[in-house]
C-alpha cells in the first residue's frame, strides 16, 4: 500500500516500469518525492521492482496494449 503524506497527493502511473526506461523514471519520480504505481505485464519483475523502490511504490500487473484487459481493470 502507498504511504501518502499529509497533504501530498501526487502519484504517478508508470507504464513498462519492470525494468529499462520504465524502471528508470519510476526511480527519478520517487527521487522527486511522489508516490508511484508500477504497471507491467510481468508480474513477478513488477513485483519485485516494487519492493526494492520501498512504500512508495506499488505494483499492477496489466497489459496497457490490451483495452478491454486495462478498461477492465481500471473500472474495478
Amino acid at each position: 500500500m502507498l504511504r501518502m503524506h499529509a497533504g501530498e497527493r501526487r502519484v504517478a502511473l508508470v507504464t513498462g516500469a519492470a525494468s529499462g526506461i520504465g524502471a528508470a523514471i519510476a526511480r527519478r519520480l520517487l527521487s522527486d518525492g511522489m508516490c508511484v504505481a508500477l504497471v507491467d505485464r510481468d508480474g513477478v519483475a513488477v513485483a519485485e521492482m516494487a519492493r526494492s523502490l520501498g512504500e512508495d511504490a506499488i505494483a499492477i500487473q496489466a497489459d496497457v496494449a490490451d483495452e478491454g484487459a486495462s478498461s477492465a481493470r481500471l473500472k474495478a
